[in-house]
């Protein structure tokens, strides 16, 4: 395997990690020398940060008004359809997952099924082992489509069955099989949770006019 090239200046660090804007990488620890204790000190510290760890750096994760109130919005649609019928359990944003090769991700919404939890129970982890079937992303204005790429390129390695990136600003969602082959629905369609979450529809009307209280 050929060695990745050294980071000689900033640029070449947030191209690393996707192209994310300089204000949410950060400095402590050094880049390239964070672990999951200091992920776990900022999302249970003092100085609370939702942060994820991509490749030995902290990396913060941000979200506007809008991108919350449709996270919200999915997450309470998803809530009513799993837990009546105790399916599984359904993660809201700032639930750590361990990926492949030590990267720690946050998605927006993650859903992990009865059949992946072992004793039907979560394990006491800070860091959620369990694979979720289903991962939903909301693009926020920070996030990068390289950024997003790469996510989904972990996803699917860990074992994620289904994602959702959820792009409110042109009202449509990508449904992703794998992290190249997806279908896009705009408001006018209906999301299913196809395998990963059989039975559950929600319409995309309501979620791209979550905000409408008319």
């Amino acid at each position: 395997m050929i060695a990745a090239p050294p980071l000689r200046t900033f640029a070449d660090l947030q191209a690393k990690l996707g192209g994310v804007p300089a204000h949410r990488i950060l400095l402590h620890p050094t880049p390239g020398t964070a672990t999951e204790t200091d992920l776990l000190n900022h999302l249970d510290g003092d100085d609370k940060r939702l942060v994820e760890l991509v490749d030995g750096t902290l990396v913060e994760k941000t979200m506007g008004a809008k991108e919350a109130l449709m996270a919200g919005h999915i997450y309470g649609v998803m809530f009513a359809f799993i837990y009546p019928r105790k399916l599984g359990l359904l993660f809201p944003a700032d639930g750590p997952f361990r990926m492949n090769f030590g990267n720690v991700r946050i998605p927006d919404l993650s859903y992990v099924p009865k059949s992946r939890l072992p004793g039907l129970k979560l394990p006491a982890d800070k860091i959620c082992r369990q694979v979720p079937s289903l991962v939903v992303e909301v693009i926020s204005d920070s996030n990068t489509k390289k950024e997003i790429a790469m996510k989904l390129e972990e996803y699917f390695a860990l074992g994620v069955e289904l994602a959702w990136v959820v792009e409110q600003q042109k009202d449509w969602v990508r449904v992703h099989t794998s992290p190249k082959d997806f279908t896009t629905l705009t408001s006018d369609e209906t999301l299913s949770g196809g395998s990963a979450l059989p039975g559950f529809e929600m319409s995309l009307r309501d979620l791209f006019h979550s905000d409408d209280l008319n």
